[in-house]
């Protein structure tokens, strides 16, 4: 009686997980820096509001990911989360202050009834993200650099060529307050995202 019970139990906790697997996104986001930048993330612990400078140092990325820069299709990507659901599109250069700015969704196709929070980021800074427990600064700009067009450029129409989809190891260097090109000096590898920042690599 008793091992009919676990293992009726054990159904139901493998029936949960495949619901909760099911519920989150796939990963289509870019795994190059092909018509895509790269922002490392960083812990966080002194608090802040989105956009100020981050209170700490920004000096090991817990975590990197690549994020697309629009081409005319302004196409939605998606990534798994802390919550799940992880999405964005609007990805455009801002070469004139070094930055780049999208909007993301907390769902996985960018269309939740909320209106998506747009966020930038920069090259020349580190800066308090969403929830403030993490800090984001660009560590791969050379596709905004490289791109023609100025802000919102970076190649192709609207801003962007075709954006690479799958997912895969990336790298960069550790952030010590930018460089033109984007690329900051110092050596820190980072692996893919496992979440996406509308919250959160991003949470």
């Amino acid at each position: 009686m008793a091992f009919t019970h676990s293992l009726w139990l054990l159904a139901v906790l493998m029936a949960s997980s495949l619901h909760e697997i099911s519920g989150t996104c796939s990963t289509t986001i870019p795994s190059s820096g092909t018509n895509a930048i790269q922002i490392s993330f960083f812990r966080n612990s002194a608090g802040g509001t989105e956009g100020q400078t981050c209170p700490s140092a920004c000096t090991s990325a817990i975590k990197t990911q690549w994020y697309a820069i629009a081409d005319a299709n302004d196409a939605c990507f998606q990534w798994p989360g802390h919550s799940g659901e992880n999405s964005m599109r609007r990805g455009q250069c801002l070469t004139s202050s070094s930055a780049y700015t999208y909007t993301q969704w907390t769902d996985c196709t960018c269309s939740s009834s909320a209106a998506g929070k747009q966020k930038t980021v920069y090259t020349t800074k580190c800066v308090v993200d969403t929830p403030s427990t993490l800090c984001a600064m660009i560590t791969d700009y050379s596709a905004c650099s490289s791109g023609s067009g100025g802000d919102g450029g970076g190649g192709g129409a609207g801003g962007g060529g075709t954006t690479p989809g799958g997912e895969g190891a990336v790298s960069s260097g550790r952030p010590s307050g930018g460089t033109s090109s984007g690329r900051p000096s110092g050596g820190m590898s980072g692996g893919q995202p496992s979440g996406g920042t509308g919250e959160r690599p991003s949470s």
